[in-house]
């Protein structure tokens, strides 16, 4: 009942319309409603931001993406200054060129705790030309600078990342999206659950991924934190669900964070569903936050890796069809 669903909308508190989403479930609600001139208001007022809702809405009015990116300005003097002021930063920066990881972490932890934002945008930039983007992400989000889009979504092991997403079949941007999210280009990334890497693989897996695909690795835990490896292994693990899961990047990405079996309980029943209804009700909170984020991701990376033409976030979202029925034996055949 959408006209029930509007009506809901509207009595939401103000902080809550205020909202991308509130602004996009709106419009979207009055499409379905066949109100299609306040529709495409609504999603005018929200198609300019450059997150998940706003590519949303973009697509539906057939409007280019608003992906502005505004590098700090990072003069020289001011990134010298900062090192000479602070000799744990310092200290971090040559732990960790000698591969001193949790020394040079814990420095670094150190080092920032009492900058101002200006010089945390600075940390952000030294660390992102050391090559340590997960300090660099890190930083600009405590200094909530979230307009250089050059740190915040960095092209690390780019090779590795369009080769492997080729042999398998994917969208170099989506591949980068679940790295940005699973690890934030940490190749040493360890989980709770034990998952490593970049792309946080769990070892079971992977060892089965790399024995199915006669890789050399084998799928050995220790050659997970080498990053070629760990990125080759989880392309093919993503092709690997997706082949499971209709195809549909939206369901793929699901599965990559809840396991392709609790998807696939998500299934619709009987009718097929459209792909932002069903993101926008997935059971799991963190799965939908995790969604979400991923597909943003995506959109930003199509446009860092500069892919013409650029692919639209409607693209990754098909709408999610029912799982298909158990096939029952008839008397009389060689089933079972």
């Amino acid at each position: 009942d959408w006209a029930a669903a509007l009506r809901w909308l509207e009595l939401l508190p103000v902080a809550e319309r205020d909202s991308p989403r509130w602004r996009y479930w709106r419009g979207r609600t009055l499409e379905l409603l066949g109100r299609a001139d306040e529709a495409r208001q609504a999603y005018q007022a929200v198609a300019g931001q450059r997150d998940f809702y706003g590519f949303l809405a973009a697509d539906r009015l057939g409007q280019p993406y608003a992906i502005a990116n505004l590098p700090l300005p990072a003069p020289a003097s001011e990134l010298e200054a900062l090192l000479a002021q602070s000799p744990a930063l310092k200290r971090a920066r040559e732990l960790y060129l000698l591969g001193r990881a949790p020394e040079a972490e814990a420095e670094w932890r150190r080092s920032v705790q009492t900058l101002d934002r200006p010089a945390l945008q600075r940390a952000a930039v030294l660390a992102s030309r050391w090559g340590w983007h997960a300090q660099a992400i890190g930083a600009l989000a405590r200094a909530e600078a979230w307009d250089d889009l050059d740190i915040r979504f960095p092209l690390a092991y780019r090779d590795s990342v369009v080769d492997s997403a080729r042999a398998s079949g994917l969208d170099a941007a989506w591949v980068y999206a679940i790295i940005r999210q699973e690890s934030a280009f940490r190749p040493d990334a360890r989980s709770p659950v034990g998952a490593l890497g970049l792309m946080q693989l769990m070892p079971d897996t992977a060892r089965d991924i790399a024995r199915q695909s006669a890789d050399a690795s084998d799928g050995n835990p220790e050659a997970l934190l080498e990053a070629e490896t760990n990125i080759r292994l989880g392309a093919r693990y993503l092709r690997h669900v997706a082949g499971r899961l209709q195809d549909n990047p939206l369901l793929a990405t699901a599965a990559y964070n809840a396991g392709p079996s609790k998807v696939t309980q998500w299934l619709p029943e009987r009718d097929p569903i459209a792909a932002d209804l069903w993101a926008e009700t997935i059971p799991y909170q963190e799965t939908r936050g995790y969604v979400q984020r991923v597909l943003e991701y995506a959109v930003i990376y199509g446009r860092r890796l500069g892919a013409s033409p650029e692919l639209p976030l409607a693209s990754r979202m098909k709408p999610v069809l029912p799982a298909p029925s158990p096939t029952v034996a008839k008397p009389g055949s060689d089933a079972g």
